[in-house]
């Protein structure tokens, strides 16, 4: 998932004194320690802005997580807001609420990694070039028009029926037959061929968008982090 070094130097080459891991693009606190070398940059006292690096596929499994634990401690949190005498519940509201709050956040931080990933990272399909929110899109479209072909009421033929019709000379109901000829727009080894086709474009995207989504990177913004305290001397 997250890439994070554990010795005190980050993927951007820093050197890292301020005590906390750091990702690419780090700040780290070279002035309260005196470091004046080339490899370091200077940081918030106290704070550590990073950001973490990841490939968009990495990011949508995480994604995926993210929702699943969101779910679990937003379903603790509603069982927790009532309890009778002194029998409390087991979980406390706030803090499964801010949990919740927590893991709704990072998915917005990495959401918009990906959307800035997918406007601006461009994959070639057949003999086009589309960017990757382009694909994205048309392939939601093509499976709407799968769904909808695949779904299309093609009766064709004659039907016959027969039906009860009251006969008022011979004073019953005697059987009638009728024949009604239905013509379809297509026919079923048409819509099986177009079916096919449709298939075809969408796997063909589907891979395109697989494979970026395997080399494409991401950098997604963290959150403020306060620095471990320092060890006495």
């Amino acid at each position: 998932m997250l890439e994070t070094s554990p010795v005190k130097t980050g993927l951007c080459g820093n050197i890292h004194e301020c005590g906390v891991p750091h990702f690419l693009g780090c700040r780290i606190n070279a002035a309260s320690k005196g470091m004046r070398d080339k490899k370091t940059t200077p940081c918030i006292q106290g704070v550590a802005m990073s950001n973490s690096k990841m490939t968009v596929g990495q990011g949508l499994r995480r994604i995926k997580k993210l929702k699943g634990l969101l779910s679990e401690a937003q379903q603790r949190a509603s069982s927790s807001t009532t309890w009778a005498d002194d029998k409390k519940p087991v979980f406390d509201f706030a803090e499964q609420r801010k949990l919740r709050a927590d893991h709704q956040a990072e998915i917005v931080r990495i959401e918009t990694a990906i959307a800035r990933a997918n406007a601006s990272t461009q994959i070639d399909v057949g003999e086009r070039k589309l960017y990757l929110a382009h694909a994205i899109r048309e392939m939601q479209e093509l499976k709407g028009d799968l769904a909808w072909i695949a779904s299309l009421n093609l009766r064709q033929g004659v039907e016959t029926t027969t039906e009860y019709v009251y006969d008022e000379v011979k004073e019953r109901n005697l059987p009638q037959t009728k024949s009604v000829t239905h013509t379809a727009v297509m026919s079923e080894p048409e819509r099986v061929k177009e079916v096919q086709n449709l298939r075809d474009k969408l796997e063909a995207l589907n891979d395109a968008v697989e494979t970026a989504n395997h080399r494409t990177l991401i950098e997604v913004e963290q959150p403020p982090q306060a620095d471990a305290p320092e060890a006495a001397a």
